[in-house]
């Protein structure tokens, strides 16, 4: 039986067809619970927001409570998508476009 081999995107990810890639369920999962994660960071930095003291005193530690989930969440997507160079099209966060493409570069 004749099967496609690796197939190289422009970004420098190498992607084998499905039918040679058993699914693993375990990425998938480990997807979803840092995106759980990062939904309880973002509820922690909510309710930590109602205290005007404790905002004044900590609003950069704050912002990086929320910069924390972000990564996170930008994380999860990629990580549980099927196909993680299209999801990156969807991060909004440069750093983590610009870590991969790096990454990408110096595999390639």
């Amino acid at each position: 039986m004749n099967r496609p081999g690796p197939v190289h995107s422009l970004a420098g990810a190498v992607f084998v067809p499905a039918e040679t890639r058993p699914h693993d369920t375990h990425l998938k999962e480990m997807a979803v619970m840092l995106s759980e994660i990062s939904t309880q960071l973002e509820k922690l930095g909510e309710v930590l927001c109602h205290d005007a003291e404790f905002v004044s005193r900590h609003v950069h530690e704050l912002q990086a409570i929320d910069l924390i989930a972000q990564k996170q969440r930008a994380l999860a997507n990629v990580l549980g998508a099927d196909c993680p160079v299209s999801a990156l099209d969807e991060v909004g966060l440069e750093e983590i476009v610009a870590r991969f493409r790096e990454l990408a570069g110096k595999l390639g």
